[in-house]
């Protein structure tokens, strides 16, 4: 028995039919698991944010004095510093040259805690509160540490006289 041309012809569009649906079903799949990815890592640094908060809160509330290292991973592919920046004044030290970008992208201007290089992070500027900007940007405005291996390591401190949490790389 032999088959027309038609047959064959109809066989081979229901074929490419079908890779195209697969071809698409993959694609989508494919994006759908790198957009989960991505939440998963802004969900990782909001709990970076809301852990650091909470543990300069504790400290700040402390009737003694405290010096402790807090330590997080930050799984992101582009950030390389996390800045403290005090915007009302002026721009001084190693890290002058970031201020511009942190500006452009701040928002408030009460938002202290910034993540460089800001053009490339999903992470917007925010105010941490109960630490001392003034203390911490005294010599360097921003003052900015850098993740090593997708890890911030910062030392959290306050004295018995001081009435703010002070923080510096670790």
């Amino acid at each position: 028995m032999k088959r027309s041309k038609k047959a064959q012809l109809e066989l081979s569009y229901g074929m490419i039919f079908s890779v195209i649906l697969i071809a698409v079903f993959l694609f989508v799949a494919i994006f759908a698991i790198m957009h989960f990815m991505n939440i998963g890592k802004l969900v990782e640094t909001g709990v970076f944010i809301k852990d650091l908060q909470n543990e300069i809160n504790r400290i700040w509330t402390s009737a003694g004095g405290e010096d402790i290292v807090f330590s997080k991973k930050i799984n992101s592919e582009t950030l390389q510093y996390i800045c403290f920046f005090n915007q009302q004044k002026e721009a001084k030290g190693e890290f002058k040259d970031f201020s511009a970008e942190l500006k452009r992208y701040s928002g408030s201007k009460t938002n202290n805690l910034h993540f460089y290089p800001a053009s490339d992070s999903n992470f917007s500027p925010l105010e941490i509160k109960h630490i001392d900007i003034e203390k911490i940007t005294k010599d360097s405005n921003p003052y900015c540490i850098k993740l090593k291996n997708k890890e911030i390591k910062l030392r959290l401190q306050k004295s018995l006289s001081d009435t703010l949490v002070t923080i510096s790389a670790a």
